[in-house]
């Protein structure tokens, strides 16, 4: 018998199978349950660990954006003093409402129309000028390669000037530059760009 089962290609498990007068047993039942209770936990700790991943990446990008809000904040008040009861009140809004995307934003936008009119009066400036020349004649039309020819002249210029020192002036010192050899326009013209 066992011969004729080999030479027909029938396994052992296969032969019990046939034979079996029940398919299923009380111990395959529990051991089946078992297997789909493991599967379902398994699954269940597993979106557990995503959602858990999920708020920690939102608490942190939270705390990433209020490190932004204090940070514009902050330049804000140094580039136009006169704002500070402005910067109060928004400093206390997203203390008491949060941080929206809409309250980032217009930080954000007198945020770079404060660095552009600063960047505008150091541009009136003739050693700014002859500066931010000779860092054009090196760095050519590319913003980031020309911001940072430009930083180490301008703090070498006036090491003292707090201006000089925030990245935002420099970065609107340099697309102001960029803008104006773009547009063909000369030094005495930033004023219509900005």
């Amino acid at each position: 018998m066992r011969q004729d089962r080999a030479a027909s290609g029938e396994r052992n498990r296969e032969r019990a199978l046939r034979e079996r007068a029940r398919p299923w047993s009380e111990d395959e039942r529990w051991t089946l349950r078992k297997r789909v209770w493991r599967e379902r936990r398994d699954r269940e700790r597993e979106l557990l660990e995503q959602r858990e991943q999920a708020l920690l990446q939102r608490e942190q990008e939270l705390a990433r954006l209020s490190e932004r809000f204090v940070a514009w904040l902050a330049d804000l008040q140094q580039l136009a003093p006169g704002m500070h009861a402005w910067c109060a009140e928004q400093a206390r809004l997203g203390t008491d409402t949060g941080i929206t995307p809409a309250l980032l934003d217009q930080i954000h936008q007198r945020r770079r129309q404060a660095a552009e009119r600063h960047a505008t009066e150091l541009l009136a400036q003739a050693d700014v000028r002859a500066a931010v020349d000779m860092a054009m004649g090196a760095a050519g039309r590319d913003p980031i390669a020309l911001g940072r020819a430009i930083t180490p002249l301008l703090i070498a210029l006036d090491p003292a000037a707090s201006g000089l020192r925030q990245p935002v002036v420099i970065a609107a010192l340099t697309l102001l530059s960029v803008r104006a050899r773009d547009s063909g326009a000369q030094f005495g013209e930033y004023d219509c760009l900005s």
